[in-house]
């Protein structure tokens, strides 16, 4: 392991760096901060990790709160799909298993399915 790697690694623990392990279309790693050094932070995602004594500036990390990310997340999902559901006419299928009488047969999902609009 490279002292590079080391660095990432501790760097990602700490929550002030994030690395992918790989990237398509690209042959290496990419790096890139996830944290500011600012004189102050009034939000309520970012937390204080460490602070200078020379210029009074600390280093923040992005941390949102879970609960709050998952909320508007699901809501956008929602949203989209109610959307898409306004917009576009579709059929939801759903696979039953082996093919039994009185049901569609689709040959692309291998087996029956029952279709409802």
């Amino acid at each position: 392991m490279s002292l590079f790697d080391i660095l990432v690694y501790r760097g990602k623990e700490f929550g002030i760096i994030h690395a992918t392990e790989f990237y398509p279309g690209f042959s290496g790693r990419v790096v890139f901060p996830t944290s500011v050094v600012l004189p102050g932070s009034n939000g309520a995602d970012f937390e204080e990790l460490y602070r200078y004594a020379a210029d009074n500036m600390g280093l923040y990390s992005h941390k949102p709160k879970a609960k709050k990310v998952q909320n508007h997340f699901v809501d956008f999902l929602v949203e989209g799909y109610l959307f898409l559901r306004r917009t576009h006419r579709s059929l939801f299928c759903q696979r039953l298993g082996p093919p039994r009488a009185g049901l569609l047969q689709h040959e692309n999902l291998g087996g029956c399915v029952r279709v409802t609009a």
